[in-house]
């Protein structure tokens, strides 16, 4: 599989390896030549945090969600679900269109599920149903 550089016109600043900027934006733009098979769920939940190349992104992060909803990318289970959660209608790119609609049919599937009903955190329920309304009103 090609690189963000390879399929987008990423570039990657050698120079920024030294330069007094977080470890976070360092480690964005090592992503711009890393293969998009060998990215981490981490990796997947930046990217779709900062709404970088959300054509290439936003569908690797579906398809790890469809695995595992509950998938931790680093700071708890679900955190890759609230990423991807927390984008908005703008941020979802028209390749990824009909991708993105078959997702919101699994959210509003799962919400009136007893798995749905069971989770611990009402923040990621909220963020759940926040998405499904902007995402379904817009339409």
């Amino acid at each position: 599989m090609q690189t963000l550089a390879e399929l987008a016109g990423a570039v990657y600043y050698p120079e920024l390896e030294n330069a007094p900027i977080s470890v976070e934006d360092k480690k964005v733009n090592r992503l711009m030549i890393k293969p998009l098979q060998d990215f981490t769920p981490d990796d997947i939940r930046i990217l779709t945090e900062r709404k970088l190349y959300s054509e290439y992104i936003l569908p690797l992060a579906l398809s790890l969600l469809q695995q595992d909803l509950w998938i931790k990318a680093k700071f708890y289970e679900g955190d890759l679900l609230v990423a991807v959660c927390e984008l908005l209608p703008q941020d979802i790119p028209y390749s990824v269109q009909v991708q993105w609609q078959r997702w919101i049919e699994h959210l509003k599937n799962f919400k009136n599920s007893a798995q749905y009903k069971a989770i611990p955190d009402n923040i990621i329920q909220r963020k759940i149903t926040i998405a499904i309304k902007k995402h379904t009103n817009t339409q």
